[in-house]
């Protein structure tokens, strides 16, 4: 609208305002346990729901964009990515959560429908963008995913085990996701359960499957 006059050029579109989301060269950014709080406890349902699947199963939102209800087993806690729904950037794989992955679970399951697709969001980084903003959270695009792969790797040294998760080599992983967590923190960050304030973050005990 801008370039066609419509616009003076002096007053700033609404995509103009958001800003351009810029990535630090190297690691991909994480989120602290009390920023994932804020943003689930006040994203809009649809989004909660995207965010929780990114940030505790480590999901791409082009998989969770092609992913189908019936992919999602929560009496197994499985979750079938098949290469249809990876597409070309990733593997297909079956997603086995772990017991401290229980809290997934608990996000997911007031959303749950027996088949269909997860969202219909259209853009959905940009409804991501404003809405983090809304709650004081700066967006920053695969941090939910960094996240997930660095506090999953912190709670079980099992870097194997992360890759298949997240549908990545090893090497990408630590290479590009993978940044220095605490045990501590990964059982702040995977305890975080509806409900719960910030000063109540449930510290899952920290045992895992073989």
């Amino acid at each position: 609208a801008k370039a066609a006059g419509a616009l003076p050029s002096g007053v700033a579109t609404e995509a103009e305002k958001l800003g351009t989301i810029k990535v630090p060269r190297g690691k991909q950014p994480t989120f602290t346990p009390a920023q994932i709080r804020i943003l689930l406890e006040q994203l809009p349902a649809p989004l909660t729901l995207v965010f929780a699947l990114a940030a505790f199963a480590g999901i791409r939102q082009s998989e969770i964009a092609r992913l189908d209800w019936s992919a999602i087993d929560l009496n197994a806690g499985t979750i079938e990515i098949s290469e249809s729904v990876a597409g070309k950037t990733g593997d297909a794989r079956t997603i086995e959560l772990r017991p401290h992955q229980e809290n997934l679970i608990a996000w997911v399951l007031p959303h749950r429908r027996a088949f269909g697709p997860i969202h219909s969001i259209t853009r959905i980084d940009s409804a991501l963008v404003r809405a983090a903003k809304r709650c004081g959270v700066r967006w920053i695009q695969n941090a939910p995913r960094s996240s997930c792969a660095s506090y999953l790797f912190a709670a079980t040294s099992d870097l194997g085990f992360v890759a298949r998760q997240l549908g990545n080599s090893g090497g990408t992983l630590k290479r590009e996701y993978i940044a220095p967590k605490t045990r501590e923190e990964a059982a702040r960050y995977f305890g975080i359960l509806p409900g719960e304030s910030e000063d109540n973050i449930l510290p899952l005990p920290l045992t895992w499957g073989a």
